[in-house]
């Protein structure tokens, strides 16, 4: 949950956006799923009340079904789970679009061509699961139209609620009575060809605007198909086409001696009848292959081909529900034997089960602790959507954590002490939960930090964690292998494919018999236990036309010509025979998909193809198509448009291994263009653009300096400055001094000093190239703000004499009094600052500079407190105001910490730990070193005020790291001598030499320096040397008198 996010939250996720929908019992809303970039969700909340009737069973059966299912032209569901008053939801696909009931007249009859096809597909890949639909009706047909002008509408299937994971056994019933067949009318059980009669009764109302049998109610007897023949479509609606008319009247069982007995022999038979334009590639190519092979086998392998998977998930379920307490459970295998989909298996079984499931995943490089504050987040915002509010509370920890991992990366090493609030949050978010269980799915924990790693190592060797159960995924050999040994630990070995495995696929699934133990064996060996490689191998024969489908349960093989066939050793060979045999066609398609980091926009590639050849849409669309049905390439349907990438990772290196350097330069290139204009747009990431400039060669300065700025907003600095970096080398003239000063300030941010500084040394060297007094005053004022953020004081008012000397016409502008007044302020010399300060605030005020107003009316207060004037909170109340609305920048920081300091004298704890970590937050993006510092100590002397010793610590130490990573000597001794105050309220007694020594060094810091660690050396004497305590007392007050 992002921080001041005060929308309602369902499950810790999902921001309450507008009501969808009511109905008894129920409701529908849109939200944003705030842990998955922001996309908009369809929930729907069912009451306690409803939950116990029918509709309990249907939104559970929903969710059970389509859990297991991943299909462009189905719904996808994300989650489900209980709700505090004893209800559920359910997080579906928010389908922005029609239904087929209601656009009916919007769609020429010729369109339900393609509209059938997309069904059928679906149909297919449902089927080939061993699942009925037992619901399709207009109502359930949903039809998005894309922005894609030349996109028809795409199709996705609803309402899941009456499906059947197993019809030969389900005792449900139940539909639309209108459109069930005759079969489950009459009591039967429903079958495959069900589904078929429903869709005839369907498209029969699509074309036609009447049901081919009429209304039905409970009270009308079950018919047979003898009962009463309807009119052939075409003959109620001459627009419709006759093959249409006739495969719908099949459908209908209509035709003695035709029928479709499964949704796979269907769409053969629509695709090799198609004759229309848009249909042509699926047309052709049903008449040499099977075009229903794809989804139906992708039904059987998301199915899973492991025989004893099922039981192994349900013995691991049924483990994790008997348990009282946290436990780690690890499933642990190679790369591809079927870890992740064995993980979301456990995870809808659990949150069916009512269990609360988080599910994160890990990534490569990840920062210090972040797998630790990943789960600790999605905890709090869990507890915090029950109306439970400790959000405020802990965020802060969590924010200054991530940000200090982000700054210091290995720099420091924090060892346990930013540790133990975290064994207690962890402790106190499960009692406020309780009875509530919470079990963590965590994916790929070989990429997790290993300070993560070690956190949960000495968790789980605890006879009582305080952390709630953990199931995750490792791979063997790893960094993960440390938690294998912990006492409440159980590790499960998920081998993957065995030859028992593969000899259950082929006979079992595919129905092929009589395949020799040798050969069955070779396939286990060459699939090293992943699944992926008997998937690749059944396209591969289908293709050579060994492997033939009958229908969704039974497939022909020649097994003689089987043993004749030389088996691939990977799955790279496989389909580097597929490429070879395929030809040329659509090869460039291919590639460019390789090429690209993630799926591309269908309509993205269009255009990429036709920048390379010189073809229309039409027949660069029917050639993506043609790469779909020869499963090559599939393809992800949403309400942001038709998104494709290559059917499996291995094709990637297949199709880049032969490309010439200069060919995949030449098309990173095209890439960057292109994706370049779709992220102007406002679509697209910065950092696929920017990666693929760079692997092109991209040589126009002005797209990196726009893409890097991009990329520095996102906090992504590392890469910001490799590209910042890259634009340098192909800029010329004034362009160099802003690229310099954006790298310095990057530098700066990444705690690079030295880099910060020779940067800013590049861009004055060409500023005064350049001749031009503006470009030098830029330079100027980004020198005073980097030499003031590293206490180099005669360094800045060495910047501040170069406009006095080389540009005098600059000495009056008003950032130059605020600076002026900044280093009178570091001499001491307080008043004579606040008459310049006021000076710069006439002139910032007259120029409407709103940055500037801030920035003077901060530092004004605080003059005001060492003046010893009254302090007016609600003047600085007023700057933080104004500097909110001015924008997140470091003015607006700088008006935090005096808010901040103005609460705390206030005694406000909690008021100002909010703003000081806000500070904090704010500082790190725009702000340097040396306010992030402050802000650590200044939280550090709120939480000390307040009596929370232990967290006062914490801050100053990072503090401390934080000032010795850019090696700010002031800053660190600040923080020292703080630390040692919060040491000695916890009767410590501190090394006296050494405070004498820290006061010796601050003397000759800048004032706020000195007189911050004159007031904590005073706090400290008084209680180990009252008698210097008094002398330091009448020191300071000397002095302050001194000042104005």
């Amino acid at each position: 949950m992002v921080a001041g996010d005060r929308r309602k939250i369902f499950a810790g996720r999902y921001a309450y956006l507008k009501p969808l929908g009511k109905g008894a019992g129920g409701a529908v809303y849109l939200c944003e799923d705030i842990q998955a970039g922001g996309r908009e969700v369809a929930v729907k909340v069912l009451s306690a009340e409803a939950f116990a009737t029918v509709q309990g069973k249907m939104i559970k059966r929903e969710f059970e079904i389509l859990s297991k299912l991943d299909h462009p032209n189905l719904v996808r569901v994300y989650d489900y789970g209980a709700m505090p008053d004893g209800g559920v939801f359910l997080a579906e696909e928010y389908i922005d679009g029609f239904s087929l009931q209601d656009a009916r007249a919007l769609i020429p009859p010729e369109g339900l061509i393609d509209i059938t096809l997309q069904l059928l597909h679906a149909l297919s890949y449902l089927h080939g699961m061993g699942m009925i639909h037992r619901d399709i009706k207009p109502a359930n047909v949903m039809l998005l139209w894309l922005d894609d002008a030349n996109a028809r509408p795409m199709v996705k299937l609803v309402d899941f609620g009456l499906s059947s994971a197993d019809p030969t056994r389900d005792t449900l019933r139940g539909g639309t009575r209108s459109y069930m067949a005759p079969e489950i009318i009459r009591g039967d059980k429903g079958e495959l060809r069900s589904d078929l009669y429903s869709l005839g009764v369907t498209l029969y109302y699509a074309m036609c605007g009447v049901l081919p049998f009429g209304p039905r109610t409970k009270e009308d007897p079950p018919t047979s198909e003898e009962d009463f023949r309807p009119p052939e479509p075409h003959r109620l609606n001459p627009e419709v086409p006759l093959n249409l008319s006739r495969f719908t009247m099949v459908l209908l069982r209509q035709l003695p001696g035709f029928e479709y007995m499964d949704a796979g022999e269907a769409l053969q038979s629509l695709a090799a009848d198609s004759d229309s334009i848009d249909l042509n590639a699926a047309g052709q190519l049903a008449n040499n292959l099977d075009v229903a092979a794809p989804p139906v086998l992708r039904g059987y392998f998301e199915r899973g081909i492991v025989e004893d998977e099922p039981l192994l998930q349900e013995t691991l379920v049924d483990k994790i529900l008997a348990e009282r307490t946290g436990r780690l459970r690890i499933i642990r295998g190679g790369p591809g034997v079927g870890k992740s989909r064995l993980l979301r298996e456990i995870g809808a079984a659990l949150k069916i089960a009512g269990l609360q499931v988080i599910s994160l995943s890990c990534r490569p490089s990840m920062l210090r602790h972040a797998l630790v504050l990943d789960m600790l987040s999605a905890l709090v915002d869990v507890v915090d959507s029950r109306g439970l509010s400790v959000g405020e509370r802990l965020r802060p920890n969590i924010s200054l954590l991530r940000r200090l991992s982000t700054w210091l990366g290995d720099s420091a090493n924090r060892g346990e002490t930013n540790l133990r609030w975290m064994n207690q949050a962890f402790g106190d978010l499960q009692v406020l939960l309780n009875p509530e269980r919470v079990v963590f799915l965590i994916e790929d924990a070989h990429w997790a930090d290993s300070e993560s790693l070690a956190f949960l190592e000495k968790e789980f060797n605890d006879s009582r964690p305080s952390i709630p159960g953990v199931v995750m995924t490792a791979n063997a050999a790893s960094p993960a292998d440390v938690l294998y040994n912990c006492a409440n630990t159980e590790v499960t070995e998920c081998e993957g494919l065995s030859s028992e495995d593969v000899r259950y696929f082929f006979e079992s699934r595919l129905g092929v018999a009589g395949i020799p133990q040798e050969w069955l064996e070779r396939v286990t060996t060459y699939s090293r236990g992943n699944p992926s490689y008997v998937e690749e191998l059944t396209r591969h024969l289908i293709d050579s036309g060994l492997l033939k489908r009958r229908s969704s349960i039974q497939w022909s093989l020649n097994v003689s010509d089987l043993l004749s066939f030389p088996l691939p050793k990977t799955k790279s060979e496989s389909f580097r025979r597929r490429l070879n045999a395929f030809g040329h066609v659509g090869r460039e398609y291919l590639e460019i998909l390789a090429l690209s980091d993630g799926p591309v926009e269908w309509s993205v590639l269009r255009k990429l193809v036709a920048s390379v050849e010189q073809k229309d849409p039409e027949e660069i669309d029917r050639n993506i198509e043609m790469l779909r049905w020869r499963q090559f390439i599939s393809i992800d349907l949403n309400t942001q448009g038709r998104r494709l990438k290559l059917i499996d990772e291995d094709l990637r290196d297949v199709l880049t291994g032969p490309m010439s350097p200069e060919w995949k330069r030449a098309l990173h290139r095209r890439i960057a263009e292109r994706v370049h204009k779709e992220f102007c747009r406002g679509q697209g990431s910065s950092a696929e653009v920017a990666r693929q400039m760079d692997l092109g060669g991209h040589e126009k300065a002005q797209m990196w300096l726009e893409i890097a700025g991009h990329t520095a907003a996102l906090d992504d600095l590392k890469m910001a400055a490799k590209l910042y970096q890259r634009s340098l080398e192909v800029a010329s003239g004034p362009a160099l001094v802003e690229l310099n000063l954006r790298l310095a300030e990057v530098s700066q941010r990444l705690t690079d000093t030295r880099s910060a500084v020779e940067y800013l040394d590049f861009a004055w060297t060409a500023a005064e190239r350049s001749s031009r007094e503006i470009l030098m005053y830029q330079v100027t004022l980004a020198g005073l703000r980097l030499s003031w953020s590293l206490g180099q004081i005669s360094q800045a008012n060495h910047w501040l004499a170069r406009i006095d000397d080389l540009m005098p016409t600059f000495g009056q502008q008003p950032w130059t009094q605020f600076w002026r007044a900044r280093l009178k302020v570091a001499e001491g010399k307080v008043g004579e600052a606040e008459r310049e300060l006021n000076k710069a605030l006439t002139r910032f005020e007259y120029y409407g500079c709103h940055a500037g107003v801030v920035h003077v009316s901060a530092l004004l207060s605080r003059v005001s407190s060492w003046l010893s004037k009254d302090t007016d909170h609600a003047f600085i109340s007023a700057v933080v105001e104004s500097g909110r609305d001015a924008g997140v920048d470091a003015a607006y920081a700088a008006a935090l910490l005096g808010y901040g300091i103005s609460l705390r004298a206030r005694r406000k704890f909690d008021a100002a730990t909010r703003a000081f970590s806000e500070c904090f937050e704010v500082a790190t993006r725009v702000g340097g070193p040396d306010l992030c510092a402050e802000a650590l100590i200044e939280l550090g002397l709120t939480h000390q005020e307040n009596g929370e010793l232990d967290k006062a610590m914490d801050r100053m130490r990072e503090a401390q790291w934080l000032a010795a990573a850019v090696e700010h000597n002031a800053w660190s001794d600040l923080a020292q001598i703080s630390l040692m105050s919060v040491q000695t309220k916890r009767g410590q007694r501190p090394d006296a030499a050494e405070i004498s020594q820290i006061e010796e060094r601050l003397a000759d810091a800048a004032f706020p320096f000195w007189y911050e660690g004159t007031r904590r050396a005073i706090a400290i004497y008084e209680v180990i040397e009252p008698a210097r305590a008094a002398a330091l007392q009448t020191t300071l007050t000397s002095r302050l008198a001194e000042l104005s």
